[in-house]
């Protein structure tokens, strides 16, 4: 029998506990049961696949960032990431609470597939959850 890997649905980058915490909640009120990995900052995340304990071979459907982390950016985690051509095909999502026109065309030319304002209310949670839900999972 093959030894296969857990899929991850979601591998979250977010140093904000509360912003976590929200996300968390806004999961478990979208209705589906999801596999999420959350990492604190830009430097976790590229650890998590090109680190010395790297993970490149796990599966992951999607990564969500947010831009503004401790150590390294979201934005210099991403750039690293686009650079391994076996990570280009992850589909990145940046959630950030930044809407600076120059973070989103940034990001874009970096390669993310979908830049989106952390929302205002709890009702926007949610539905960010099920937008990411039904467009990459």
């Amino acid at each position: 029998m093959q030894n296969l890997k857990p899929q991850l649905d979601i591998l979250l980058a977010e140093s904000d506990e509360d912003d976590y915490l929200l996300f968390l909640e806004a999961i478990r009120d979208s209705g589906q049961a999801l596999a999420i990995k959350r990492v604190r900052d830009g430097q976790e995340l590229v650890d998590f696949f090109l680190g010395p304990e790297k993970k490149l071979n796990s599966p992951v459907k999607v990564i969500i960032v947010d831009i503004k982390m401790p150590r390294l950016s979201g934005i210099e985690a991403i750039a690293a990431i686009r650079l391994n051509s076996e990570l280009q095909k992850i589909p990145i999502i940046v959630f950030s609470g930044s809407c600076s026109p120059v973070d989103v065309d940034l990001c874009y030319s970096l390669g993310v597939n979908s830049f989106h304002q952390k929302p205002i209310s709890y009702e926007g949670w949610v539905q960010f959850v099920k937008t990411v839900r039904s467009n990459c999972l």
